[in-house]
């Protein structure tokens, strides 16, 4: 039904539920429009959805069109898409276990305890064809600037920006973000962050995710790629795509 003739498609829920159809939307689909009614909402927020959901919805009318360039990872599974991000380490550890009912506070004690405790993983990560074996703790490629309890990673990515933007955090970095952690809505992660079309992890014995998905029992050496779907489906969307800085919210409760 998502390629009948509509105007656009409202999809109303939290990250899951706006990532279940984006999954399926197509570049024939009407466009989409987000109105965020989860908890920490990244992908809204990454994609210029920010007004309390009254005004969208009497804004439906005034939206504009937008391309929304979607992240391919393939692994094991296959091909999949991903809307905010997929890693390897401390972050993908640390997530798979907080329970569902209580993703912020339990989330960022996690977190906390995962960059105080866990161990750098050895990994090669290619980027745009060019390798490096580096010592991590964290290896994250975003296509939303926020992930987990609304944390910013990221705040340079735009929808349609048809880039994968690639978060380090290494050993040297461990004591600012469990500092950072503490108060971490005021200014994003003290991480390292570049810009790819193209990516390649190899690496051993450290934890995978994509977005919400955990994937276990990968074969050895582990091993995922991603890329850039460019013009995957179109948004509607009123407000203007700007980088994420300061005055980080909680996310909603």
């Amino acid at each position: 039904r998502m390629h009948e003739s509509h105007d656009a498609i409202v999809v109303a829920g939290g990250d899951g539920t706006v990532a279940r159809i984006f999954a399926v939307a197509s570049r024939d689909c009407p466009p989409l429009a987000v109105l965020p009614l989860g908890t920490a909402n990244n992908i809204a927020v990454g994609i210029g959805v920010r007004r309390p959901v009254p005004e969208l919805i009497e804004g439906l009318d005034a939206g504009r069109v937008i391309a929304y360039d979607s992240g391919l990872a393939s692994g094991p599974w296959d091909e999949a898409r991903f809307f905010e991000s997929v890693g390897v380490g401390v972050f993908g550890a640390a997530w798979r276990r907080v329970p569902s009912e209580d993703k912020v506070n339990e989330g960022l004690t996690a977190l906390t305890e995962g960059f105080s405790t866990e161990s750098p993983f050895e990994a090669t990560l290619t980027l745009d064809g060019l390798p490096s074996r580096e010592s991590l703790l964290l290896v994250e490629v975003l296509r939303a600037p926020a992930i987990g309890p609304a944390l910013i990673f990221a705040p340079k990515v735009a929808p349609d920006d048809g880039l994968l933007h690639v978060a380090r955090a290494r050993e040297e970095d461990r004591k600012a973000l469990v500092q950072w952690l503490r108060n971490p809505y005021r200014h994003p992660a003290p991480v390292d962050v570049v810009t790819a079309r193209a990516v390649e992890i190899l690496w051993h014995d450290a934890d995978f995710h994509r977005d919400d998905y955990f994937h276990d029992g990968m074969p050895l050496p582990q091993r995922i790629s991603a890329s850039i779907e460019t013009a995957a489906f179109r948004l509607l969307n009123r407000e203007a795509i700007r980088e994420i800085r300061n005055g980080v919210h909680p996310p909603t409760a």
